[in-house]
Protein backbone atom coordinates (compact mmCIF):
# COMPACT_ATOMS: atom_id res chain seq x y z
CA UNK A 1 0.00 0.00 0.00
CA UNK A 2 2.75 2.46 0.98
CA UNK A 3 4.80 1.73 -2.12
CA UNK A 4 1.74 2.14 -4.35
CA UNK A 5 1.23 5.58 -2.79
CA UNK A 6 4.79 6.55 -3.70
CA UNK A 7 6.22 6.25 -0.19
CA UNK A 8 9.70 4.90 0.44
CA UNK A 9 9.45 1.57 2.23
CA UNK A 10 12.00 0.38 4.78
CA UNK A 11 12.13 -3.20 6.04
CA UNK A 12 13.68 -3.74 9.47
CA UNK A 13 12.43 -7.06 10.85
CA UNK A 14 13.52 -10.68 11.21
CA UNK A 15 12.39 -14.25 10.74
CA UNK A 16 9.47 -15.09 8.47
CA UNK A 17 8.49 -11.42 8.35
CA UNK A 18 11.84 -10.54 6.75
CA UNK A 19 11.41 -13.20 4.07
CA UNK A 20 7.82 -12.10 3.44
CA UNK A 21 8.72 -8.41 3.42
CA UNK A 22 11.37 -8.93 0.76
CA UNK A 23 8.64 -9.94 -1.69
CA UNK A 24 7.41 -6.33 -1.54
CA UNK A 25 10.76 -5.10 -2.90
CA UNK A 26 11.35 -2.43 -0.26
CA UNK A 27 13.41 0.66 -0.96
CA UNK A 28 15.69 -0.33 1.92
CA UNK A 29 16.20 -3.42 4.09
CA UNK A 30 18.30 -3.54 7.28
CA UNK A 31 18.81 -7.08 8.53
CA UNK A 32 21.69 -7.98 10.80
CA UNK A 33 24.23 -10.60 9.71
CA UNK A 34 22.34 -13.50 11.34
CA UNK A 35 18.95 -12.43 9.97
CA UNK A 36 20.33 -12.07 6.44
CA UNK A 37 22.04 -15.44 6.75
CA UNK A 38 18.79 -17.13 7.81
CA UNK A 39 16.68 -15.64 5.04
CA UNK A 40 19.30 -16.27 2.34
CA UNK A 41 20.24 -19.76 3.51
CA UNK A 42 24.01 -19.39 3.75
CA UNK A 43 26.42 -18.24 6.48
CA UNK A 44 27.87 -14.72 6.26
CA UNK A 45 31.33 -15.00 7.74
CA UNK A 46 33.73 -13.42 5.25
CA UNK A 47 33.79 -10.22 3.20
CA UNK A 48 32.99 -12.33 0.13
CA UNK A 49 29.96 -13.86 1.92
CA UNK A 50 28.83 -10.34 2.81
CA UNK A 51 29.21 -9.18 -0.80
CA UNK A 52 27.20 -12.19 -2.01
CA UNK A 53 24.48 -11.54 0.59
CA UNK A 54 24.15 -7.93 -0.48
CA UNK A 55 23.94 -8.95 -4.13
CA UNK A 56 21.28 -11.54 -3.27
CA UNK A 57 19.19 -8.98 -1.41
CA UNK A 58 19.49 -6.55 -4.34
CA UNK A 59 18.37 -9.42 -6.61
CA UNK A 60 15.23 -9.67 -4.42
CA UNK A 61 14.51 -6.08 -5.49
CA UNK A 62 15.86 -4.21 -2.46
CA UNK A 63 17.23 -0.81 -3.51
CA UNK A 64 19.47 -0.11 -0.53
CA UNK A 65 20.82 -2.97 1.58
CA UNK A 66 22.19 -2.23 5.05
CA UNK A 67 23.56 -5.22 6.96
CA UNK A 68 24.34 -4.63 10.61
CA UNK A 69 27.54 -6.28 11.80
CA UNK A 70 27.16 -5.49 15.49
CA UNK A 71 30.25 -3.84 16.95
CA UNK A 72 31.84 -3.81 13.47
CA UNK A 73 29.27 -1.27 12.27
CA UNK A 74 26.95 -1.36 9.30
CA UNK A 75 27.67 -2.08 5.65
CA UNK A 76 25.44 -0.22 3.20
CA UNK A 77 25.10 -0.94 -0.52
CA UNK A 78 23.08 0.77 -3.21
CA UNK A 79 23.99 -1.94 -5.71
CA UNK A 80 26.93 0.02 -7.09
CA UNK A 81 28.91 0.96 -4.01
CA UNK A 82 29.44 -0.50 -0.54
CA UNK A 83 30.26 1.67 2.44
CA UNK A 84 31.02 0.84 6.03
CA UNK A 85 29.34 3.10 8.54
CA UNK A 86 30.14 3.03 12.20
CA UNK A 87 27.45 3.16 14.84
CA UNK A 88 24.37 1.19 15.73
CA UNK A 89 22.33 0.10 12.73
CA UNK A 90 19.08 1.56 14.02
CA UNK A 91 20.75 4.92 14.63
CA UNK A 92 22.12 5.01 11.09
CA UNK A 93 18.70 3.98 9.77
CA UNK A 94 16.97 6.72 11.79
CA UNK A 95 19.44 9.29 10.45
CA UNK A 96 18.82 8.22 6.87
CA UNK A 97 15.04 8.37 7.37
CA UNK A 98 15.44 11.89 8.69
CA UNK A 99 17.45 12.84 5.59
CA UNK A 100 14.73 11.40 3.32
CA UNK A 101 12.04 13.30 5.24
CA UNK A 102 14.00 16.55 4.87
CA UNK A 103 14.47 15.91 1.14
CA UNK A 104 10.76 15.18 0.74
CA UNK A 105 9.79 18.35 2.60
CA UNK A 106 12.10 20.43 0.39
CA UNK A 107 10.73 18.80 -2.76
CA UNK A 108 7.11 19.45 -1.77
CA UNK A 109 7.62 23.01 -0.49
CA UNK A 110 6.02 25.77 -2.55
CA UNK A 111 8.47 27.45 -4.92
CA UNK A 112 8.73 31.23 -5.07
Amino acid sequence: IAKEAGALTILDTHGPELASGLTGKPHMAKPNREEASQVLGFPIQTDEDLRMAMQALHAHGVGIVAISLGAEGLVVSDGKDRRIRHGAGRNVLAGRCSEWADESARDSAPRQ
